[in-house]
Order: structure tokens, then C-alpha cells, then sequence
């Protein structure tokens, strides 16, 4: 099981969920869903290597080394915490 955690909540779910559906349940902010916006762009705190490797989505976006689209991205296992 994976440990995700927002500023003020924390939720226990399974290795290879996607975020998006749980990190929007924690308050994170979402327009498109699809990598197109940038709303769901949030800095990762903790445990980036738990994460899947950048998109495609998010190399266009230019974002910084230490942010992610919620949206692109799959927990393996571990924690992430993010700003939220």
C-alpha cells in the first residue's frame, strides 16, 4: 500500500493508483483532467521517486524539477506528500 498526503490530510491507497481521483478528494484543483490546463500543477514535497516518470503533458508544460501534473501521475508504492 501507498501513503498519500496533502498539507492536512494523509490516505492509505493501493501500489499503482492513479492520484487523480484521490488527490481532487484531498482538495487539489482540477480543470481539464487531461494535462492541458496546469491547474492540478502541485510541488511534491516528498517521495518524487515514488512517483512515474514525467509526461509528455508535463515536459511541454515546462514545470519545475520539484512540481507535478496530479493528473499524469501514478503512485508505485511509498509516500508523496505534496503541497496542496
Amino acid at each position: 500500500m501507498a501513503i498519500f498526503k496533502t498539507n492536512d490530510e494523509e490516505r492509505e491507497i493501493p501500489d499503482g493508483t492513479r492520484l487523480e481521483e484521490t488527490a481532487e478528494a484531498m482538495g487539489v484543483p482540477f480543470g481539464c483532467h487531461h494535462g492541458v490546463c496546469g491547474a492540478c500543477i502541485v510541488q511534491v514535497l516528498e517521495g518524487m521517486e515514488n512517483l512515474n516518470p514525467p509526461t509528455e503533458a508535463e515536459d511541454d508544460f515546462e514545470i519545475e524539477a520539484d512540481h507535478r501534473m496530479m493528473c499524469q501521475c501514478t503512485i508505485s508504492g511509498g509516500t508523496v506528500q505534496v503541497d496542496a
